[in-house]
């Protein structure tokens, strides 16, 4: 990484002084790709926090990203920066546009690497920086696995398939050293940043451990926000139809969908799901695998309806009655909350730590072991049963969401940025 631990830590101490106290702060938040409304959960979680922090409190807050999109900008960002792909120069852009426009806090959302390179760049010291992990610890490690590896060789053309080649010719070392290398920048990171947040305090742990470190005085929890303000009227529940709904990025190594139409298999095979539809809202690099998977299997009552919004007004959430998700991982679950406050009952592994902050089984939601299809099919099939405990759990799902209002969790924020100030 170019420095010790020791020198660097001792580099922090030395520099670091509180940011100017004000009414209103200047907030640039860093996503990969940019934050639009219409993206994956770090994105549209972005968007809502940062409309929050603007509306309710005044804060001016920026979009910082390194992948080109031609969607226009959302209306909470006061201005936006497209920074270059090359993580030295994407910093050194940052740190000028932070210096020009005197912005008080940067928030990476996910970008250990920019997070270093932000201290490395000469980031003022009066501007704090947050590290938002929105990721199980460790779970990075999956982004360096074979098959990712093999797609990029795929993908890769000319001079370009050099480097994805000698990656998968040497894939033991290559997983060794980028295993060794996330772990070293956990740590460079929460030395770098002047606050780490975490979606669960059950991640906390899992980040000290993989990242190797001792002090966690720097951890703090939000958990991500609802993706709108809009909640299902309890008296719509009747239009609920007998669909039980899936949205997701259709990648089998996080989604694990190929579990959810094993479970579908069992469920069918029961007369009480008769009438019952499987409807999977998304796409992904497995796609095509999942459809042919479920061909094979001659799985009935299962529609694949590609890439589109399921939020709103006569949206899949409104007329799903249950939800269901088979992650093997999840940072938050955001789908598992939108699902909640449009009164789809969801049914999930008890695969990460944050997964019990958003579902208490039986009352809003179900929870089943990990991998366990039998008894997540079981789940499914109760519920299918008994509408009345259904729509019990429906309602009071329903009212749980409002934990993750933009405003409850502005709140947190707030209570974190007014922290920074005193700091």
């Amino acid at each position: 990484m170019g420095f010790s631990s020791i020198s660097f830590a001792q580099y922090l101490q030395k520099s670091s002084y509180p940011i100017a106290r004000d009414e209103s702060l200047k907030i640039l938040f860093y996503t990969s790709c940019k934050a639009i409304a219409m993206k994956g959960g770090t994105e549209r979680a972005t968007v809502s926090v940062a409309s929050a922090l603007s509306s309710r409190y005044g804060h001016e807050c920026y979009s910082a990203y390194s992948i080109e999109d031609s969607a226009p900008k959302e209306l909470c960002f006061a201005g936006e920066l497209m920074v270059d792909g090359h993580l030295k120069t994407a910093a050194s852009q940052i740190a000028s546009f932070v210096q020009d426009r005197r912005v008080d806090v940067v928030v990476s959302q996910g970008s250990f690497e920019l997070v270093i390179a932000l201290r490395k760049a000469g980031l003022p010291r009066c501007t704090k920086l947050v590290l938002a992990h929105h990721f199980e610890p460790g779970w990075e490690v999956h982004f360096g696995d074979l098959r990712t590896c093999l797609s990029q060789l795929g993908s890769a053309s000319g001079t370009g398939k050099v480097k994805p080649a000698v990656k998968v010719l040497c894939y033991p070392i290559y997983k060794a050293r980028y295993t060794r290398r996330l772990r070293g920048d956990y740590q460079a990171a929460y030395m770098a940043a002047d606050a780490v947040v975490l979606l669960s305090e059950g991640f906390s742990e899992g980040y000290k451990a993989f990242g190797g470190l001792e002090d966690v005085e720097k951890f703090r929890f939000i958990p991500n926000p609802l993706s709108c303000e809009e909640y299902l009227d309890p008296a719509a529940y009747c239009e609920k139809k007998k669909i039980a709904l899936i949205v997701a990025r259709l990648e089998d190594t996080p989604k694990k969908i190929s579990l959810a139409l094993k479970a579908w298999e069992a469920v069918k095979s029961d007369p009480v799901s008769e009438g019952w539809t499987l409807r999977i809202v998304g796409h992904g690099r497995d796609e095509s695998r999942y459809k042919r998977l479920a061909a094979r299997m001659r799985l009935p009552d299962v529609d694949f309806v590609g890439r589109r919004d399921p939020i709103g007004g006569g949206g899949d959430y409104c007329i799903a009655s249950l939800f269901l998700m088979t992650s093997a991982s999840e940072g938050w679950g955001l789908t598992l909350t939108e699902a909640q406050q449009f009164g789809a009952v969801p049914v999930a592994f008890d695969s990460y730590a944050s997964l019990r902050e958003i579902i208490t089984d039986g009352e809003n939601g179900r929870y089943v072991p990990f991998a366990d299809v039998s008894a997540y099919a079981k789940a499914v099939l109760e519920l299918m049963e008994d509408a009345g405990m259904r729509q019990e759990m429906a309602l009071y799902a329903i009212e749980s969401s409002k934990r993750f209002s933009w405003g409850a969790i502005a709140e947190k924020w707030q209570a974190l940025l007014e922290e920074l100030g005193s700091l």
